[in-house]
């Protein structure tokens, strides 16, 4: 990653969508922000929303993860990747 990458707080999240009142509304947008390309979300506060589970942070980290993420892919994926090809042994 480069230096240039930035950092969003979850707090500048929840203030450019004022109109979210539910934790619900605010994994929809979160998970839009991720496909959207995101890269980095700081949880920099609680989302004070009734229905704010106590597994906030995990239950963000998910929507956030994407398919379009390479965060996303599964171990055997990746690992498959960086792989040689099965007839270049050595």
């Amino acid at each position: 990653m480069n230096q240039q990458t930035p950092i969003i707080p979850l707090s500048q999240i929840i203030i450019q969508n004022h109109d979210v009142v539910t934790f619900a509304g605010l994994l929809q947008v979160v998970n839009a922000m991720g496909e959207q390309g995101m890269i980095l979300m700081q949880f920099d506060l609680k989302p004070d929303f009734p229905d704010t589970p106590r597994d906030w942070q995990m239950k963000l980290e998910l929507a956030f993860t994407t398919k379009r993420s390479p965060f996303a892919k599964r171990r055997e994926e990746i690992a498959a990747k960086t792989q040689p090809p099965e007839g270049n042994k050595d």
